[in-house]
This record gives C-alpha cells, structure tokens and sequence, in this order.
C-alpha cells in the first residue's frame, strides 16, 4: 500500500542548538512510527515544521484510524497505534527531546480528520 508524504517546511530558517543526526533520527522515528500504523494503515503522512514565538514547532501528522489504545490516553504517547517497536522508538525519542530540552507530546487529531499527530516543541536559539 502507498503512503503520500508530504512536507510543509517554513521558510523562515529556524535555529536550534544540538545534534543534527539526533535530530534527524527523532524525526525518522517518528515518521517510522507514523507510516506503520497497522489499522488501516495511513494513506498520508505529513511532516510541518515553522515557528510559533520562541519555538521550533514540528509536527508529523498521520491519517491513520486510531485504535482504542490511544484514544484513552493520548498523552501517554506509548499507547501509540503502531506496529511492535513503537513504544522502544518513542522512548527514544522522547530521551532524544529531553537531550535537546525539547517536548514531545502525541495526540489524536479532530475525528473528521483521523489519526495522530506526534508534536515536538524545540527551543530557538
């Protein structure tokens, strides 16, 4: 099955400090955990980045339909609806963050919609 991925990166260059690959892998793992997702499987992904105030927003959405799990605990974040592994990724992930003084926050999207969105808030320098 094929998954449309789409970007909607700002123009604007945002700074942060930290590792570039750590940075790079926090974002492959969330998209890892974002193109697995089992029910139903996402037709689209898409990954947005800009800023709001003094923070780098990233946000990789996901249009998959959300399974019990998550719909009783989004914020949990390990309840996410995705194949095995998902719940190791997104323990990394958010050690990745806290690395970077940054939050991670997953949450299920308006029902018209569908799937989840996993937010990550990155200070600017």
């Amino acid at each position: 099955q094929s998954i449309a991925f789409r970007m909607e990166i700002t123009k604007e260059k945002l700074t942060v400090s930290g590792s570039a690959a750590e940075l790079q892998l926090l974002v492959a793992l969330l998209l890892k955990n974002a193109a697995r997702a089992p029910a139903g499987s996402p037709s689209s992904v898409t990954l947005s980045c800009r800023r709001s105030h003094d923070v780098a927003l990233i946000d990789i959405k996901d249009d998959a339909p959300v399974t019990e799990d998550l719909a009783e605990d989004p914020a949990q974040g390990d309840a996410a609806p995705h194949l095995a592994g998902a719940g190791l990724r997104l323990a990394i992930v958010r050690r990745l963050a806290a690395h970077h003084q940054a939050t991670v926050a997953i949450t299920e999207n308006p029902l018209s919609e569908g799937g989840i969105t996993a937010r990550v808030v990155l200070p600017l320098l």
